[in-house]
């Protein structure tokens, strides 16, 4: 039996709260109004943004940087701010921070005082667990606007934290800044 698409999600943001609350209770924070990156608007609440979540008429969504194996779902019952800026709308003198706040081993940039562009609505990537349990399928990320390309660029030793020049960033081979407050 195929899971109805709200169902679906909702079961996907159970399965994560069970393997690594700290994950996803980190992630709803992060979207509020004051975290990083990609911001929703009308939400107050980590709770109030969940349960917007798993209650939302979502309908499927595709998009090349989706990564293979995940499906994705867009909705327009939550809108916000993109979190990621392409650097070509930063000055150039602008500098940026190295960033693998996640620790994902790879590091991206972010930078601070600018807007993320007003978008009208959400997506949500759903992808195996990996690990023991790889048939189970959990949220992977949400935010406002199209998703981009993860980072392929490795986090070096010491990396986390470096303050860098536009220049150093592009030499790096990243393309967007994370927006933080």
């Amino acid at each position: 039996m195929t899971l109805a698409i709200t169902e679906r999600i909702s079961a996907a943001i159970s399965h994560l709260k069970s393997i690594d609350p700290t994950y996803w209770a980190r992630t709803l924070a992060q979207r509020l109004p004051g975290g990083a990156g990609s911001q929703v608007s009308g939400h107050e609440t980590p709770e109030q943004l969940e349960d917007t979540l798993r209650t939302c008429s979502w309908e499927p969504y595709s998009h090349p940087s989706i990564a293979e194996g995940c499906t994705a779902f867009k909705t327009t019952c939550i809108v916000g701010r993109e979190g990621l800026l392409p650097l070509q709308f930063l000055a150039e003198d602008r500098l940026l921070t190295l960033d693998d706040v996640k620790g994902t081993g790879f590091v991206s940039c972010t930078v601070a005082g600018v807007l993320g562009i007003e978008v009208n609505y959400t997506v949500i990537i759903l992808g195996g667990a990996g690990g023991t349990e790889p048939e189970h399928e959990i949220v992977w990320t949400f935010h406002p606007g199209a998703p981009v390309p993860p980072s392929e660029v490795r986090c070096a030793k010491g990396m986390h934290g470096l303050t860098a020049t536009m220049q150093q960033v592009r030499d790096l081979g990243l393309t967007f800044a994370k927006i933080i407050a």
